[in-house]
């Protein structure tokens, strides 16, 4: 019984302190980005807050049944990484655009130095996504709300020299 409050309780702290750090994320975010060129609104998401209810849910089931240790750590961690996940989509959910030094699209930060290529792959399931290479070899595929938004962050992007 003591290993699942202290599961519990480990759990319960990083949770917390991926909803604590937020607006720290957001703050930093913001610095490194720069001066924002052009901005993009995006709705508030529901979904975010039910992950972060359904995570706490997910951690309190370790209290209410007899699973083994492993499967108690595991499930904690499920809880643990659904709110960072939540707390990750929070974060970039209003630093949406194309900034100075990079852009925010999809959930992620891309600074313009890392890019080696952007294309837009006619034959992907989605219309509107748009495939970054980065120097590194990692592939980023971004989809964006429409194909004009599409073609006005390619275009924003092209006018800075970027691609």
């Amino acid at each position: 019984m003591l290993e699942k409050i202290i599961i519990i309780g480990v759990a319960f702290l990083l949770y917390v302190g991926t909803l604590v750090s937020i607006p720290f994320k957001k703050k930093n975010m913001q610095k490194n980005c720069g001066k924002c060129i052009l901005s993009f609104s995006r709705k508030f998401s529901y979904r975010d807050i039910a992950i972060y209810i359904l995570a706490a849910l997910v951690i309190l089931l370790v209290y209410f049944f007899n699973w083994q240790l492993f499967v108690n750590i595991v499930m904690a961690g499920c809880g643990v990484f659904a709110a960072y996940t939540a707390s990750k989509d929070i974060t970039y959910s209003d630093l949406y655009g194309v900034y100075e030094n990079g852009f925010c699209m999809d959930g992620i930060y891309i600074p313009f130095e890392k890019i080696s290529s952007i294309t837009a792959v006619d034959n992907m399931p989605d219309p509107n996504s748009v495939r970054v290479i980065l120097v590194d070899n990692k592939v980023h595929t971004i989809r964006f709300s429409s194909e004009s938004e599409k073609n006005v962050v390619l275009a924003k992007l092209k006018s800075l020299k970027v691609i």
